[in-house]
């Protein structure tokens, strides 16, 4: 147990025991002080549930987690690191997709947290996609309104791909393709089929990004997944 110092404010008895992995005093400082559910640790990795998750903890995430929904506390899933990441953008970058559940809650009442962006433009599924977490992407992808549900509302396709594009222009096409991915290509194409031509500020497509990778269209691969995007 973290040694509380009695001379020392709560907020610097909560950095104190996060920083030295002592969880039990730290949920003990989120239940009786509220008010601690939402301070930083330090800048760089944001609040004691950012660690938590970060050292894919998960029993100390469900606790923390219960306690922030108990104090009403929500903003506290939704703060930020110095990289613009929330908890949930750590559980999805890192492949934790139970802690991604806890998060998000029972039937995604928080789903929401997918759509929040880190400083590059980059959501939770899209950081799952860069590093290619399967269970993870699939799990958030899931939460995803489709083309033809995003066509019904305000926005268009464009509301669809708000948070499917990061800063620089890429979509989470682009990076699946770049980095070789192809099964997770398919995936995202067979879903929004215009990703395949939005360009990004090099003026590439996903379709001629896809001309670039050789390795796609080995001969007697079975990587007819190409011949699909180009003629979605």
């Amino acid at each position: 147990m973290c040694p509380e110092d009695k001379h020392a404010s709560p907020e610097d008895n909560l950095k104190v025991c996060t920083v030295k992995g002592q969880w039990e005093k730290v949920e003990e400082l989120y239940r009786s002080h509220p008010e601690l559910c939402t301070i930083d640790i330090n800048k760089s990795r944001g609040t004691a549930l950012h660690v938590a998750v970060n050292d894919d903890n998960e029993k100390v995430v469900r606790n923390l987690v219960n306690l922030i929904i108990k104090h009403n506390k929500i903003e506290a899933l939704e703060k930020k690191n110095e990289k613009g990441d929330t908890p949930l953008h750590l559980a999805a970058s890192r492949g934790f997709k139970d802690i991604c559940e806890l998060i998000i809650g029972e039937n995604g009442g928080r789903k929401y947290l997918i759509d929040i962006d880190n400083n590059n433009g980059e959501s939770p599924l899209f950081l799952a996609a860069l590093s290619w977490q399967k269970q993870t992407f699939v799990y958030l992808f899931n939460f995803k309104r489709s083309k033809s549900d995003c066509d019904n509302v305000d926005g268009g396709s464009s509301s669809y791909s708000r948070d499917l594009i990061r800063n620089n222009g890429d979509s989470i096409l682009h990076c699946a393709i770049r980095r070789e991915f192809f099964d997770l290509a398919l995936i995202i194409v067979d879903k929004y089929p215009d990703l395949a031509v939005i360009p990004n500020k090099h003026g590439f497509s996903p379709l001629k990004l896809l001309a670039t990778r050789p390795s796609a269209f080995i001969s007697g691969s079975k990587m007819i997944w190409w011949k699909r995007i180009l003629y979605h």
